[in-house]
C-alpha cells in the first residue's frame, strides 16, 4: 500500500514498538489518575471544617435567644457598665443639664468617666474581634454593614419626622448623614470599618503608635470636621490595643489589681467632690473649671465636627498645637485608666449587669429614641397645661434635676436590658443576610501534572498525528 511504501519495515516496527510503549504508559497514567489526589486530605479537611462551621452556626441560631452560652462574664459586665454610662451622658445632654461647668454634680461625675466610657467599649470590641477568615465571620461582617445602613436610615428618618423640616416634595436631599442631634451609629460604622480592615491592621508592627500618629495627622487637617471619619481614627488606638492584648491578660497581674481598683475608685469619688467643694472656697472659684476644660476640649476633638465645637467652648482649636497636645495627654491618661477600670469590673456573672451587657447593642442603639421622643411628648403635654416654661426654667435647673436624670437613665437601661426589645427589633439588629449571599463552594484543586506525565501526553499526541 502507499503507507507501506512510504514507511519502510524498520520504521513500521519502531512505530509499533512506540505504540506499545505509549499504550502501557497510558494504562499506567490511568491507574495514577484513579488514585486519590494528594490534596484530597487538605480538601477533605477544609470541607469537614466548613461542615462543622455550618453546624455550629445552625446550633447557635437554634439556641435560645436569652442564653448567654459560654461568653466570658467580665466582657458582658464591662459592656453593661459602659452602655449605662452612655445612657447617663445622653440623658443629661437631652435634658439640658450643665455638664461642662463647675459647681454641678454632673460635671464632676462625668469628667473621669470620659476616659473610660467609649475607650473601654472600643478596647473590649478589639479584644473580642477576630480576622474574618471563615465564612461564618464573613457573614457576621456583612451583617454588621447591613445593620449600620439600617440603623443610619432609621435614625435619619426619625429626625426627619421629629423636626418636620424635611418633606417628601422638598427640593433638598434627604439628610442621611447629618441630623440635629448626633446619633450613636458612628460606632457601628467604626466597628464595620475596623473589622473589615483588620487583616491589614494586623500586619502593623507598632499598631498603637501607628494609629496614634495617623490620628494626629488627621486632626491637623479638615478630616476633623467629619463626625464619622474623625471618631473612626480617634478611637482606633484603643481598638488595636484591645486586639493586641493576649487572651487572659487580666489574670496576669493579680497583685496590681487592688491598686488599680483603688486608683480608679478614688478618682471617681474625688472628681464630684472637687466640683462641689472648690466653688465654695474663696480661692477655689474657677479652679475646677480650669482643670476640667482641657479634658472636655480633648474629648470633643476625638469626635470632631459640631461635638468638638460645643465641648470646646472657646478653647484652642483641635488642629492647633495646644489642641494636639491635649489630645496626646488624653491618650496618655485614658489607656492606664482603662486598665484600672477593667480591674473594677466583676469577673463573675452579676444579676442584671451581665444580662445588660449581652443586650448592650439593643440598649445602645434604641435608648436615644426613648429619650428624644419621651422628652418631646413631655414638653407637648406641659405645653397644653401651660407649665412648659416653668419646667424649663425651674425644674430642669433645680437641685433634683441631676438625680432625676440619673434615676431615669438607670430605669431606661434596666428596662431595655430585660430583653423584651430583642424579639421586637431583632430584624433591625440581627437581619438574616444569608439569603443575599452565595453558598460557599469547596472545589477540589486541580492536580498539577508532573513533567513525566506531560511527556507521556505529548508522546501520545505525536503518535496519533503520525499514525
Amino acid at each position: 500500500s502507499p503507507l507501506v511504501q512510504k514507511f519502510p519495515a524498520t520504521a513500521m516496527s519502531a512505530a509499533a514498538s512506540s505504540l506499545a510503549t505509549t499504550t502501557a504508559a497510558l494504562s499506567e497514567m490511568r491507574a495514577i489518575e484513579e488514585r486519590p489526589p494528594p490534596q484530597c486530605a487538605m480538601t477533605c479537611t477544609r470541607r469537614e471544617e466548613g461542615d462543622l462551621e455550618a453546624q455550629e452556626i445552625k446550633k447557635a441560631a437554634a439556641a435560645p435567644k436569652d442564653a448567654l452560652g459560654d461568653r466570658e462574664p467580665i466582657w458582658d459586665n464591662l459592656k453593661g457598665i459602659c452602655v449605662l454610662l452612655v445612657v447617663l451622658i445622653h440623658t443629661l445632654r437631652v435634658f439640658e443639664q450643665e455638664v461642662v461647668a463647675e459647681g454641678h454634680f454632673a460635671s464632676g461625675l462625668i469628667l473621669p468617666l470620659l476616659f473610660v466610657c467609649m475607650p473601654a467599649f472600643c478596647f473590649a470590641s478589639g479584644h473580642l474581634s477576630k480576622v474574618a477568615d471563615t465564612r461564618g465571620r464573613l457573614v457576621a461582617l456583612f451583617r454588621m454593614w447591613a445593620v449600620f445602613l439600617i440603623q443610619q436610615t432609621l435614625y435619619a428618618y426619625f429626625w426627619a419626622l421629629q423636626s418636620q423640616y424635611f418633606q417628601a416634595k422638598s427640593p433638598e436631599a434627604f439628610p442621611f448623614w447629618k441630623q440635629f442631634l448626633p446619633g450613636v451609629t458612628w460606632f457601628l460604622l467604626c466597628l464595620a470599618v475596623w473589622r473589615t480592615a483588620l487583616p491589614l491592621l494586623n500586619l502593623l508592627r507598632w499598631p498603637f503608635l501607628t494609629s496614634l500618629v495617623l490620628t494626629m495627622l488627621a486632626q491637623s487637617t479638615d478630616v476633623a470636621q467629619s463626625e464619622y471619619i474623625k471618631p473612626m481614627l480617634s478611637f482606633l488606638p484603643f481598638y488595636l490595643a484591645g486586639y493586641r492584648c493576649p487572651k487572659g491578660f487580666l489574670s496576669a497581674f493579680p497583685r496590681s489589681r487592688d491598686t488599680a481598683k483603688f486608683t480608679f475608685l478614688s478618682i471617681l469619688m474625688l472628681s464630684p467632690a472637687l466640683s462641689l467643694v472648690l466653688p465654695s472656697l474663696e480661692s477655689g472659684v474657677g479652679l475646677f473649671d480650669r482643670m476640667s476644660r482641657p479634658t472636655w476640649t480633648a474629648y470633643g476633638c476625638l469626635y470632631g465636627g459640631r461635638i468638638a465645637d460645643s465641648l470646646g467652648q472657646g478653647g484652642p482649636a483641635c488642629h492647633s498645637g495646644a489642641g494636639l497636645a491635649r489630645t496626646l495627654a488624653f491618650y496618655a491618661a485614658a489607656l492606664p485608666l482603662v486598665f484600672c477600670f477593667l480591674a473594677c469590673v466583676p469577673r463573675r456573672q452579676v444579676w442584671g449587669l451581665t444580662r445588660a451587657g449581652a443586650m448592650s447593642v439593643y440598649i445602645y442603639l434604641f435608648h436615644i429614641y426613648f429619650l428624644v421622643f419621651g422628652k418631646s411628648q413631655l414638653l407637648s403635654a406641659l405645653e397644653h397645661s401651660g407649665q412648659r416654661e416653668h419646667f424649663q426654667t425651674v425644674v430642669l435647673h433645680s437641685v433634683w434635676a441631676v438625680p432625676a436624670c440619673i434615676g431615669l437613665a438607670v430605669s431606661l437601661w434596666g428596662c431595655l436590658a430585660c430583653g423584651w426589645i430583642r424579639p421586637v427589633c431583632s430584624s433591625l439588629v440581627e437581619p438574616q443576610v444569608e439569603m443575599f449571599l452565595m453558598e460557599q463552594q469547596f472545589d477540589v484543586p486541580a492536580k498539577v501534572s508532573s513533567p513525566r506525565e506531560v511527556l507521556i501526553r505529548g508522546g501520545l499526541l505525536l503518535d496519533a498525528l503520525l499514525v
